[in-house]
């Protein structure tokens, strides 16, 4: 039942579902990967609503470039921009955090009166992002900006978090389809207009301007396993309270 209810929204609009899903009484498991008692699963996805939580699966993809216009891609997409890449779909990125009780924003857009525009910022919730990973045999968690680096102060970044803006969707030849599950756009660094997630600034991937690099020496080589915890820096009204545990595990 909660199969169908996912595909629905996802195919068919994952607004039109949030309440649904909310109440939904058991999981889709990810093949070969059954959640711990208490959680949610979609591929390559873990979803914790007692901490408060989204666990994406996703491994190194770069390390070297540069620039960087994005922190997580999906495969065959923006790798050489992306220092992540992940399997999981957007769409199911964005119902994952839908079911946590968040409500999606949007992307940066144009709003136009007559021949004079204006851009409108993204706007949403702001997200945690944190990467766990094992270093020197031990896991490890540290702020998803300890990997990038300040291209201007020459520096690595100081943390931020991210807005929840929410793809939308988009018609391709007469079809209703996930505008980030076509472009990869999943964790942003610029505006591209269809990012699910996406840090808090006017600058696009049209201006010339690359703030971000890899902070090489502290990302672990191609290939390294990575989990991608996302959490609201603000819990949703009416779930209960959590305590978010220390980055070090």
């Amino acid at each position: 039942m909660l199969r169908a209810v996912l595909a629905a929204a996802v195919m068919a609009g994952l607004f039109l579902a949030r309440a649904a899903l909310a109440q939904a009484p058991s999981p889709v498991t990810q093949p070969a990967t059954a959640p711990a008692a208490g959680m949610l699963a979609l591929p390559y996805i873990t979803i914790d609503r007692a901490h408060h939580w989204v666990d994406i699966q996703a491994k190194v993809c770069g390390r070297d470039a540069d620039w960087l216009e994005l922190l997580l891609c999906t495969p065959n997409t923006r790798e050489y921009e992306s220092v992540l890449v992940t399997k999981a779909k957007p769409s199911h990125v964005e119902l994952a955090l839908l079911i946590l009780g968040l409500q999606s924003g949007a992307p940066v857009r144009i709003q136009w009166a007559g021949q004079v525009s204006r851009e409108l910022p993204a706007r949403g919730p702001r997200i945690n992002v944190s990467l766990i990973y094992r270093k020197e045999g031990k896991k490890v968690e540290v702020p998803a900006t300890h990997w990038l680096r300040d291209q201007k102060a020459k520096r690595p970044a100081t943390p931020q978090t991210w807005i929840f803006a929410g793809s939308g969707f988009t018609n391709v030849n007469g079809k209703r389809a996930f505008a980030a599950d076509l472009s990869g756009n999943l964790i942003t660094l610029v505006n591209f207009g269809d990012d699910v997630l996406v840090l808090p600034h006017s600058l696009s991937n049209y201006n010339g301007e690359f703030p971000w690099g890899p902070n090489t020496p502290a990302i672990p080589p191609v290939g390294t396993p990575v989990i991608v915890r996302l959490s609201p820096a603000v819990v949703p009204a009416g779930s209960s309270a959590a305590t978010r545990p220390a980055h070090a595990r």
